[in-house]
């Protein structure tokens, strides 16, 4: 009969459609849900701190930024991903609470990436870890490359010397005019360093922006006979 294999192909075809249909049987709600789930973790779990800005960063990790731009991407991305907004994706599954929390999560990594990007030390440090594969974090990496930087054991023990003699709010203020050029220079000099793809020496400068951040904080709270907690 002509088309016979054709109909019993179809035939056959559908009953295994159907078999698995019914072993598979899940809500549609649920369906959804997984599908949510199983495209938020491949689009935003490998996902590095710049290319969660596309539009501050179209080019990938880069240590020079427009903060402006910076500072209207994040606005917009936490405008679009503030819990009350999404409530409507996470009642797809009634009564799940584990898709309100991957949502709450989502607005603090934004968080956290927006605050690391825009400040040049914890951006130099995520920097030197993605790209170079030094965590800065780790005391025993930054006390290694501190003791290799032979400039900068010297330059502490003068900063040391100078803070332990100062007393005068004047002598403080041009501690501090002094103290912020440095933080200039070397974050001009990590862009260098940046571009040429020196992670070593871009590394070294790090924990010498460190230095200089914890030569800030002293600095602030500095007054005439209070003790002088230098943290290297």
């Amino acid at each position: 009969m002509p088309g016979g294999e054709d109909d019993e192909e179809e035939e056959q075809e559908h009953t295994y459609i159907h078999k698995h249909i019914h072993i598979y049987k899940l809500d549609k709600k649920f369906l959804g849900f997984i599908m949510w789930r199983l495209t938020r973790n491949y689009t935003t779990a490998r996902k590095t701190f710049f290319q969660m800005f596309p539009q501050t960063f179209p080019n990938g990790t880069s240590f020079k930024i427009n903060p402006r731009t910076l500072r209207k991407e994040y606005r917009h991305l936490q405008s679009i991903s503030h819990p009350d907004l999404k409530r409507e994706a996470n009642e797809r599954v009634e009564g799940d609470g584990a898709a309100e929390a991957e949502e709450g999560e989502d607005s603090s990594m934004i968080n956290k990436a927006y605050e690391t990007l825009m400040d040049p030390l914890k951006r130099a440090q995520y920097i030197s870890k993605v790209e170079g594969g030094l965590d800065l974090g780790d005391d025993e990496v930054g006390k290694s490359l501190q003791f290799q930087d032979k400039e900068m054991l010297m330059e502490m023990m003068d900063v040391h010397e100078m803070l332990e003699s100062m007393s005068t709010e004047r002598e403080a203020e041009e501690m501090r005019s002094a103290n912020d050029r440095k933080i200039e220079e070397i974050v001009q000099q990590l862009e260098v360093c940046f571009n040429v793809k020196d992670w070593e020496r871009f590394a070294m400068l790090a924990v010498r922006l460190k230095y200089c951040y914890n030569i800030k904080n002293v600095l602030r709270e500095w007054e005439a006979g209070k003790p002088i907690n230098l943290t290297h």
